[in-house]
C-alpha cells in the first residue's frame, strides 16, 4: 500500500512541485502500516491529511458511490492526481487471461479474496488506460519497469471489476490542491 502511495505523490508531485512526495518508509510510519497493508485503511485519508498534505496546500480525497463521468472528470481536472480505483479479486484473474503472468510479472496463488488499487491514467471512448503498482514492485530489477506497468482493459470489464470491489462500490481516491481563501474572507470576520 505505502508503494502504491509513493508512486502516487511521485506523479503527482511532477505537476505540482510543492505537494509533498514522502518516502515509503515515511508513509509506511504515518498510516501505521504493517507489511505494506494499513491497520486502520479507513484511517489513511485522513492521517494523509492531517500529518503530510494539508500543511503544503494538499488534501487526499476519497468517495464511494463515483459515477463513471466523475472518475473521467477527475482525470480532466488538472489540480487533481490521477485517481486510484478500488477492484474486485477478479481483476487478477482477467488480467493473467489477458496478459500472462510474464507480462505481468506476478500471478495469485488460489482464488484471491482482496480487492485490487490501480491508478487511472486515461479514459477513451472504449479504453481504460491505468498503472499496476504491483508490476514495478515485482519486476524492479528490470530496465523500464514503470512502463511495462501501464495497461489498458475495454471499459465495460473495467466497469463490471470497479463496481464490484469489496471494499466499496465504485471507490476511489484522489490528491487535490486545497482551494485559496482571499485577503477578503479573512477580513469578514
Amino acid at each position: 500500500m505505502a508503494y502504491l502511495y509513493k508512486k502516487y505523490t511521485v506523479s503527482f508531485a511532477k505537476k505540482y512541485p510543492k505537494c509533498p512526495n514522502p518516502s515509503v518508509h515515511v508513509i509506511n510510519k504515518t498510516i501505521g502500516s504493517f507489511h505494506g497493508f494499513p491497520k486502520v485503511p479507513s484511517m489513511v485519508t485522513p492521517t494523509m491529511n492531517e500529518k503530510i498534505l494539508k500543511k503544503k496546500g494538499f488534501e487526499m480525497k476519497e468517495e464511494s458511490n463515483m459515477s463513471f463521468e466523475k472518475l473521467k472528470n477527475l482525470i480532466e481536472d488538472k489540480n487533481k492526481s490521477y485517481p486510484i480505483v478500488s477492484v474486485s479479486p477478479e481483476y487478477f484473474d482477467e488480467m493473467e487471461r489477458k496478459f500472462g503472468r510474464k507480462k505481468l510479472g506476478y500471478y495469485t496463488q488460489g482464488k484471491s479474496t482482496i480487492d485490487h488499487t490501480i491508478i487511472i491514467l486515461d479514459i477513451e471512448e472504449e479504453e481504460i488506460t491505468f498503472f499496476d503498482p504491483y508490476t514495478p514492485f515485482f519486476h524492479r530489477k528490470e530496465k523500464n519497469v514503470p512502463e511495462r506497468a501501464i495497461f489498458k482493459l475495454p471499459k465495460a470489464l473495467f466497469l463490471d471489476l470497479w463496481s464490484e470491489a469489496k471494499r466499496s462500490y465504485r471507490w476511489a481516491m484522489w490528491i487535490e490542491r486545497m482551494s485559496q481563501k482571499r485577503i477578503e474572507e479573512y477580513q469578514e470576520r
